[in-house]
Order: C-alpha cells, then structure tokens, then sequence
C-alpha cells in the first residue's frame, strides 16, 4: 500500500510525448495512488504553473525540445522550493543525475525502471513532511524565543540564566544598565563580577538551588563602578531540561532607594522620637521648677 494513497495528490507534469504522460498517469493509477495530474509541455505552461502553485509534487521530463530539465529546475528552485522535484527522463547520465540532486531535485526515475516511480514519489513525500515537520518546529521555537526574550527583557529587572558551572550563558538587556558590555560576562561567574563579600554567599545559594530545585531568595550588593554598594532583590530558581543537566534562572530587582528610603523614614523617625523627648524632658523640668 502506497504511504500517500489515503490522500488525492496533485502532481504537475512537465513531458511533451502524450504517450509517456499516459505512461506515467497508467503506472500511478496501477499502484493505487490516488492523484489528480496537472500537465504541461513548455516553459511557458510550467512557469505559468508554479506561479499559480497547488500542486504537491513535480515530475519532469529532462530532455524538452526547446527546454531543459536544468532551466525547469531552476524554475522551480525559485516558485516552489519546498515542492518536491522529480527528474523523470529516458536518457540522464549518473553525472547529470548526481549534479541535478545537488541543484536541489529530490530523485530521479529513469523511464526504463518506472518501477522505482512509486518508492521515489513515497520517499519524496515523506522527506517533504520531515521537512515542513521541521520548519515548523524551528519556527515555534524562533517565536518561543523571541516572547521569551520580550517578556524578559521588559521585566523591571536584571534577568539572567547560568550553566551547571555557575557560569552566566544568557543576560537581559537591562544588564547594560550596569554593565558596559554585558558580553564580557558570558562564560564568567559571579567571582568575576561580585564584590569579594558577596561571592561567598551567593555561591552557597546557587549551590544549594542547584542541588535541591528549590528556589531562593537573597539580598546581594553589586553594580556599577559609581555605585558598587547597590542593593538587589535576588530570584533564582531551577530550569529543568529533559536529557541535560539542569540550568539556574535568576531574576534581580534594584531595591537601592526603597532601602534609603526606609533607612531616611527610620532616621526620621528617630529623630522625631529625640526630639519629643528632648520636649518632655524640658517640659517636665519646667513643671518641676513651678511646683
């Protein structure tokens, strides 16, 4: 049973001799291949044919009269590169046959073995599905990426991820808020970039992630060379792979001000609280001197 039998294909022929169309058409009808055949015998009939598209499959004649098998796959490379190409010729040497699959055709059949035709248009249509199949894994995986990237970079925060090694393999862009070229730090770890009291702690912490898969929070002091006491809020969690060792993910969110500022609120306070006592005391002095 033919792998594409279930589905009507529609197959564009390029052959000028009707006797080897009914050929090909009887030898696809025998096989049980359920297909509907688009013919043509020039180039302008076969241009005219790839720019309107629709078709699943080419087979081609390589000797025209006034057209080469070459030019038309060349053709074809340009409408329909992704549509599997089939030589089907009465004369190709193993050459002309060699360089046509590296000009792009798919196979090649030979009129005298047209018993290889239905193995050669099941193996094209399956490495054309293999194809798509990829493609389209490739593509959501790009799209994947690209939100991933998006939403990361727009977060209020440093985000990064690190290797098994502790070592950073991908930064957001808000690391160019702090960092001059934040591709330096690709490969590197935090003893290349943390201040020396910080590197300790923060090593025990990613350790621990990466050996437990809980996640951690942590304050850390690091930034730029005009700020270097900068506090951060520090994420960081397990990213589980499937048949790889596991990466750490991490997020930082600057919490400098909110600290100054609860710091200043606190010295405020306490100045308050001193002055009220500083108040009470003098007032209480007062009332003593009126009794």
């Amino acid at each position: 049973m033919s792998d594409t039998e279930s589905t009507e294909l529609v197959i564009l022929h390029l052959e000028d001799n009707p006797m080897d169309r009914e050929m090909v058409q009887k030898k696809l009808e025998s096989e049980g291949l359920k297909c509907r055949i688009l013919t043509c015998e020039t180039k302008e009939q076969f241009e005219n044919a790839l720019q309107r598209g629709g078709f699943d499959l080419m087979l081609v004649d390589y000797q025209l009269p006034s057209f080469s098998g070459k030019d038309a796959l060349v053709l074809a490379q340009k409408h329909c590169p992704d549509v599997p190409f089939i030589f089907l010729s009465g004369v190709m040497g193993e050459e002309t046959a060699i360089d046509s699959l590296k000009d792009g055709a798919t196979d090649y059949v030979l009129k005298q073995r047209m018993e290889r035709l239905i193995p050669a248009v099941n193996r094209a249509f399956k490495e054309a599905e293999e194809h798509r199949q990829r493609e389209a894994a490739e593509l959501a995986q790009a799209r994947s990426e690209a939100r991933f990237r998006v939403f990361m970079d727009n977060l209020p925060g440093l985000a990064f991820i690190k290797d098994k090694d502790r070592n950073w393999v991908w930064l957001s862009h808000r690391w160019e808020d702090i960092v001059e070229n934040p591709d330096q730090l690709i490969g590197t770890g935090n003893d290349d970039f943390l201040p020396p009291a910080t590197v300790i702690s923060s090593r025990e912490i990613e350790e621990r992630v990466l050996q437990s898969g809980m996640p951690a929070d942590n304050t850390e002091k690091f930034g730029p060379k005009d700020d270097p006491e900068r506090q951060w809020l520090m994420t960081r969690f397990l990213i589980e792979q499937p048949n790889e060792s596991p990466m750490l993910g991490g997020v930082a969110f600057d919490i400098t001000d909110r600290i100054r500022a609860q710091l200043n609120l606190a010295a405020e306070k306490d100045r308050l609280r001193q002055l009220v006592e500083h108040n009470m005391a003098i007032l209480a002095e007062h009332e003593t001197r009126l009794a």
